[in-house]
């Protein structure tokens, strides 16, 4: 199929899934083919299958397209001029998100899958990044690349499109869980940081809490799952956090870690990691108390490179255990628990896709294995019959194992674990 006839390859798809023996199955995106894959695979729920395989880790590369049902495979050589294609899951819906250059503006689109093919979907000029959906699937957030926090709501049901504006530079920002509405960290330089709660089916002002520091850098934004806390990083690594309550708009002030914090499922604790000149220590504050404990950590394996895309990560096990490693698997994986940390007898596994099933378990990829990290008992290895990549949950709690070739997906339903 030729590169410069997209229409052709829009109505395969469409052909694709309009068959009657067309089955509904996941859908699933996973960059790489020929390289290392590191995006675990995505669920929308029913769906056909879809692959987007890129031919080197370069994300300005096209893409190869791949729709497939129970026996029958499309394979589209190229999506050209659209680059990048992420999926986006807005509820149940997918939707691929792409960007192309048209001259000297690029374009950026935002296009539904419609049993199989491309349905009508909305354009905005420039470079868009982030697609972040509402948890209804009624509305999609997008940030411009490059323009300094500016942002634009998207509104899936008509189309429609309209910048948000809030008196400042937007530094972060998320949906409140189960909720319509948006939370967004906005820098005012004469004012200092603050939050802007905001509901885009409401017609209301804004909420604004001041998170307090006129000269405060505001920095990543962590959400409780209850939806009635956030914590916000300030300043640099070193300067803390704010723990900020939703409904009273009371700043909890927690010296020490600048990192994204951790919210416990309970909502009642928080973790983040302190990096100060090459020391690391982990910090957990717990509502209940107000304290905060500190537990120094051992030096990253590469030396002082201990920050940035690779920094350690914590994600809770339980409401009293945390599981910390590195994003890509570039240091052992320990266990945090009763205020000691204690190594797991496992690879070094990439924790940037930890997957979660219903029984609270964890599961990652770790040399083409994967391996359990049970909430009761030892930490396993589970055989598959590929070298995996990246595993992830669909909702009915099956699990999904990525292979590396970017073509077998292995599924674990709970009966089979």
């Amino acid at each position: 199929m030729r590169r410069d006839h997209p229409v052709l390859w829009l109505g395969l798809l469409a052909a694709l899934a309009t068959g009657s023996s067309a089955p509904a199955a996941e859908l699933v995106i996973a960059p790489g083919t020929g390289a290392e894959l590191r995006r675990a695979p995505a669920s929308c729920g029913a769906g056909p299958t879809l692959f987007v395989d890129r031919g080197s880790p370069f994300a300005s590369d096209d893409a190869l397209l791949r729709v497939r049902g129970r026996s029958t495979e499309s394979v589209v050589p190229a999506i050209a001029p659209w680059r990048d294609p992420q999926l986006v899951c807005a509820g149940d819906d997918a939707w691929v998100w792409m960007w192309r250059d048209d001259g000297e503006t690029p374009v950026t689109g935002l296009f539904p899958i419609v049993g199989g093919g491309f349905g009508a979907g909305v354009t905005l000029d420039g470079r868009w990044l982030d697609p972040r959906p509402s948890p209804s699937g009624r509305f999609v957030v997008v940030r411009e690349d490059g323009g300094e926090g500016a942002q634009t709501l998207v509104e899936l049901g008509t189309r429609r499109t309209r910048p948000l504006v809030y008196g400042g530079a937007v530094t972060d920002g998320a949906w409140l869980p189960g909720t319509d509405r948006l939370v967004v960290v906005v820098d005012e330089p004469e004012r200092g940081p603050m939050l802007s709660i905001w509901d885009p089916s409401s017609r209301s002002a804004a909420r604004e809490l001041r998170i307090g520091g006129k000269h405060a850098q505001p920095g990543t934004l962590s959400l409780a799952p209850n939806g009635r806390t956030a914590a916000l990083a300030v300043g640099d690594l070193h300067e803390g956090l704010r723990v900020v309550d939703l409904g009273s708009g009371e700043v909890t002030k927690v010296a020490g870690p600048g990192g994204r914090a951790v919210w416990s499922p309970s909502s009642r604790a928080l973790a983040a990691v302190s990096v100060t000149e090459g020391r690391r220590e982990l910090v957990v504050w717990r509502a209940g108390t107000g304290e905060a404990h500190r537990t120094p950590l051992p030096r990253s394996p590469l030396g002082l490179v201990v920050d940035g895309d690779d920094a350690v990560l914590a994600t809770w096990l339980d409401e009293r255990r945390l599981v910390l490693g590195s994003r890509w698997g570039t240091e052992p994986v320990r266990m945090f628990e009763a205020g000691r940390l204690r190594e797991l007898r496992t690879p070094d596994l990439a924790l940037d896709s930890l997957a979660r099933t219903a029984d609270g378990d964890l599961w990652a990829v770790g040399r083409g294995e994967v391996w359990r990290i049970p909430q009761r008992g030892k930490v396993v290895r589970v055989p598959t019959r590929v070298e995996a990549a990246a595993v992830s949950v669909r909702p009915d709690d099956t699990l999904l194992v990525l292979a590396k070739n970017g073509e077998d997906v292995v599924r674990l339903p709970p009966s089979a674990r």
